[in-house]
């Protein structure tokens, strides 16, 4: 039985950021592209919105609750995956795109190649098209999948590079180490909430394109495939565009603890590269950048704040956590603290 098939936005989204050292992730999406509850179904509509696949029921029959939740839009999805039942999954036929596969909660392990790769929560797989794998998914355990379509990538691929690319863009189906798992979810997780606040408005315009851009350069940046060495030679310039992507990405995050590392990632650029341009382009450091517009973010957020608000509170609010080391920086700037800033607007 289908109970709904609905292709349109995600409406909501909630994700956690890792918990301890691995962390779990929850995530709940109201957009529901379909949900069934027998096999040929499954088969059926899986094949209509992702790709062929071949599902053996292992444990749980009674569990069977197949629950695709999500977005697409042109050359990007975002798919919330739960399959309900302890299931093995072998897709058929996938030429068209790249998926990131992250495991929110449970575990599933892939096979490839004669190679096994569990993952757990927190953890992030990205498949290639053409390549040949299956997976054993536990009872319960739900996935968070980005696709994006494999002749987009190569295009932006070769903007980056600079030159035209002979042999297919390939990732090692392998787990990348934490620090990067964590910029991946923390990117997926804005780019959700964008979507899910100004569907009508963001979808289709340049902001849209410049996030889809910037997931294309994360995915490129934090897993290891093929022309990473390429890349990594690359990076040791930084055009005006990547400069512009840095400063995107320090403004879309202003309320996280960035670092200059993070940005230099987001911009498919090295960090000496990203700080040498900055001092040529900008005319400060990059930490000098990202300190002016967090404080120019947080008087305006002061100035415009109601009678309830606190400078504690607004401050936490921009992920600041040294009071008195912030304020000296204001006073500095804009001639008082903070909280004279936010008296004088009441």
């Amino acid at each position: 039985m289908i109970f709904s098939n609905d292709d349109t936005l995600i409406q909501s989204t909630q994700l956690s950021n890792f918990a301890d050292q691995r962390g779990k992730l929850h995530r709940s999406v109201s957009s529901q592209l379909f949900r069934v509850n027998t096999l040929d179904e499954a088969h059926d509509l899986i094949a209509a919105n992702v790709c062929p696949h071949k599902i053996s029921i292992l444990d749980n029959l009674d569990q069977l609750d197949v629950d695709f939740r999500g977005m697409r839009h042109r050359d990007l999805s975002i798919l919330n995956i739960n399959y309900g039942a302890h299931v093995h999954v072998a897709p058929t036929e996938n030429n068209e795109f790249y998926f990131a596969q992250t495991i929110l909660s449970g575990s599933s392990c892939l096979y490839h190649n004669d190679e096994m790769v569990p993952s757990q929560a927190g953890q992030t797989i990205v498949v290639s098209p053409q390549n040949c794998y299956k997976m054993d998914i536990p009872a319960g355990s739900k996935r968070l999948v980005i696709g994006i379509q494999h002749e987009v990538m190569k295009q932006y691929l070769e903007s980056i590079i600079q030159e035209n690319i002979s042999d297919k863009l390939v990732f090692d189906m392998k787990i990348s180490e934490q620090k990067n798992q964590q910029i991946w979810v923390n990117h997926v997780l804005n780019l959700s909430r964008m979507l899910a606040s100004q569907e009508s408005i963001f979808v289709n315009s340049r902001m849209f394109e410049s996030q889809f851009e910037a997931t294309m350069c994360l995915m490129l940046s934090l897993f290891h495939h093929n022309y990473s060495d390429i890349l990594r030679s690359s990076k040791d310039t930084a055009t005006p565009r990547r400069i512009a992507r840095a400063k995107d990405y320090i403004i879309e995050n202003i309320k996280q603890a960035i670092t200059v590392n993070d940005v230099a990632n987001a911009a498919c650029i090295s960090p000496r590269a990203l700080q040498y341009s900055f001092r040529e382009h900008v005319g400060m450091s990059p930490s000098k950048y990202m300190r002016k517009i967090k404080l120019e973010a947080v008087r305006q957020a002061l100035q415009k704040a109601d009678s309830r608000s606190n400078v504690t509170n607004i401050l936490s609010d921009f992920g600041i956590t040294s009071y008195g080391h912030f304020s000296k920086f204001y006073r500095e700037t804009f001639g008082c603290t903070p909280k004279v800033t936010l008296q004088r607007h009441r």
